[in-house]
C-alpha cells in the first residue's frame, strides 16, 4: 500500500509541475500552454480516478484510523474535482479551439488550484502511512 501511495504523491507532483509550466509558460498566444495545460488536465484526471480507488479501498469504511485526514478531505474535495474538472476540460477545448488566451488562462488557474488541493489530499495518505 505504501509503494501504491509514493506512486499516487509522484502523479500529483508532476501534475501541479505540468500545471505550473502551463501558467509559466504563456505567450502572445494561447498554443503551446494549452497544448501543456491540457496534458496536466489529463494527468489530473488520471490522479483523481488513482485516489479516489484508494479513497474507496480505504475510507468506505474507513480501515486505517491513521487515514482519517485524508479520507475527510477526500470526501469534501471529491464533489468539488467532479463539478470543476468538466469544466476545466471544456474550457480547454474551447479555448484551443477558439484560440482564446484568457479563456486558457483561467482554466490553467483551475487546473492548478485542483492539483494543488489533490496532492496535498494525497500528501496526507503518504504522511500517515509513512509513519
Amino acid at each position: 500500500m505504501r509503494t501504491t501511495t509514493i506512486a499516487w504523491c509522484r502523479r500529483a507532483a508532476l501534475a501541479l509541475l505540468l500545471a505550473g509550466c502551463a501558467t509559466a509558460g504563456g505567450g502572445s498566444t494561447a498554443g503551446p500552454a494549452i497544448i501543456v495545460s491540457a496534458e496536466a488536465v489529463a494527468t489530473l484526471g488520471d490522479h483523481f480516478a488513482a485516489i479516489g480507488a484508494f479513497y474507496q479501498a480505504n475510507c468506505k469504511p474507513p480501515k486505517v484510523a491513521q487515514l482519517a485526514g485524508f479520507c475527510a478531505g477526500f470526501a469534501d474535495y471529491g464533489p468539488k474535482f467532479q463539478q470543476a474538472y468538466p469544466t476545466a476540460v471544456a474550457t480547454l477545448k474551447a479555448a484551443r479551439a477558439g484560440n482564446d488566451t484568457a479563456k486558457a488562462q483561467g482554466a490553467e488557474a483551475t487546473v492548478v488550484q485542483l492539483s494543488t488541493q489533490l496532492t496535498q489530499i494525497a500528501a496526507q495518505a503518504f504522511l500517515a502511512l509513512s509513519k
